[in-house]
């Protein structure tokens, strides 16, 4: 499987609507997806300023926001377009000809500038926290970028303003319309041209309307089962409600919480055996700790019968002192000793541990992956002989542990009575 690269709604798929908060399941799932080594990102109609706290509580690197227009990338905003300059500046003119209620968003926050208090007075204030600043002396002209705007002006009277079809818009309030960017496909493209993506290997999720511009060929479209019925219909899979783990399960039933290996790996025999135990555990290991500690393939060569293998530190697999516990060290050694070894059983069955002899060099500290370089030394018979170095991801010649480990190969031995 290649890498996948995620994109995600916010409201009604990544949220529960009536709670405003993020799904459980969901969040667990993009811990796994993140883990396996997959691409994850929101993709959302807020402006940068209101869907970074979402962004920054729940742990996310990257986001398309502003309508496709933001781009966020390892938690850095690289880049942030206002509307089309012109045909905002058109589109205020109509509405203050038409004696519309008129707000300007000219800069990413939550404030607003008019030229009278008409939009207020007209149809009550915005839902939303706003600051309203009113300045009868406001030039439209004197703004060198409009973000957004708020006119007061029903779905049905739409024709009154002509500029309004050159400008992404749309009704979540009956009683004035929101102009803003509305290209999240064109977001996700820009995305994809940033980090080196394609769009072959795009998975969108979503549940309305405002979604159906990403939910087009090649991505792959998942629709929840609480989305709007248009949705569902251009959807390739329709996944349960939100709410209902569908997130979740659509993740688990596709095999996407499965660890991808890293390019450099792909083409080894030694991988493809892997991926191979990697399947037949996925099922048998669910609801254990070993469900969490299936690890990615950075590096695999036959000739060298060498594998690096990457892990995540968890906070639950620190000690008193906020390293990785001993045991723990042992547990990601044994691993990758064990999965390296089971390579030369057939398919079905592990190589069981007969003994494991584990040095410990320096304390595995929280805030990097942890990698296990294993080979194959030798094999005799029934038994494997396989050793192992721990680092941290990126510092090979930093070693946390040593291990030499035996391995027994072939059918289990029958239990004695």
């Amino acid at each position: 499987m290649n890498r996948k690269y995620f994109f995600f709604d916010i409201d009604g798929t990544l949220t529960d609507r009536e709670t405003g908060r993020i799904v459980p399941s969901a969040l667990e799932a993009l811990r796994r997806l993140r883990a396996a080594g997959h691409f994850t990102a929101i993709n959302t109609g807020r402006a940068y300023y209101k869907a970074r706290g979402f962004f920054e509580e729940n742990g996310f690197d990257n986001m398309v926001c502003n309508g496709g227009k933001g781009i966020v990338i390892d938690g850095r905003l690289v880049e942030n377009s206002p509307l089309v300059l012109e045909d905002a500046r058109q589109l205020y003119r109509e509405a203050s000809e038409a004696g519309l209620g008129i707000l300007i968003a000219a800069e990413d926050s939550q404030r607003v500038w008019a030229a009278d208090d008409r939009f207020r007075e007209l149809v009550g204030p915005r839902k939303e926290p706003t600051e309203y600043i009113i300045d009868e002396k406001m030039d439209i002209l004197s703004f060198p970028r409009i973000y957004k705007m708020y006119i007061t002006i029903r779905e049905d009277q739409e024709d009154l303003l002509p500029a309004l079809s050159r400008l992404g818009h749309m009704w979540f309030e009956k009683d004035y319309v929101l102009v803003q960017q509305d290209d999240k496909r064109g977001g996700i493209l820009r995305m994809l041209e940033l980090v080196g993506g394609r769009e072959e290997d795009v998975v969108v999720f979503g549940d309305d309307t405002n979604d159906m511009d990403m939910f087009t060929p090649p991505f792959y479209r998942v629709a929840m089962g609480n989305g709007h019925p248009a949705l569902k219909a251009v959807a390739d899979e329709v996944a349960p409600a939100n709410t209902d783990d569908g997130i979740y399960k659509v993740c688990e039933k596709n095999g996407w919480f499965l660890p991808v290996p890293e390019a450099a790996a792909q083409d080894s025999e030694l991988c493809r055996r892997l991926i191979a135990k990697y399947r037949d555990l996925e099922q048998r290991v669910k609801g254990t700790v070993d469900e969490h500690l299936i690890p990615r393939i950075l590096y695999a060569d036959d000739q060298e019968r060498c594998v690096v293998f990457r892990y995540t530190f968890y906070d639950w697999m620190r000690n008193i002192n906020g390293v990785m516990h001993g045991g723990y060290v042992n547990c990601l050694l044994d691993s990758s000793l064990g999965y390296l070894a089971s390579t030369t059983q057939p398919e079905g069955l592990s190589a069981l541990t007969l003994s494991l002899n584990v040095s410990f060099v320096n304390p595995v500290r929280p805030g990097r992956g942890v990698c296990v370089r294993v080979r194959i030394d030798d094999i005799k018979s029934r038994v494997v002989f396989v050793s192992g170095t721990m680092y941290p991801e990126g510092s090979p010649d930093e070693t946390y542990a040593t291990a030499m480990g035996q391995y027994y190969r072939g059918n289990p031995p029958s239990p004695t009575a």
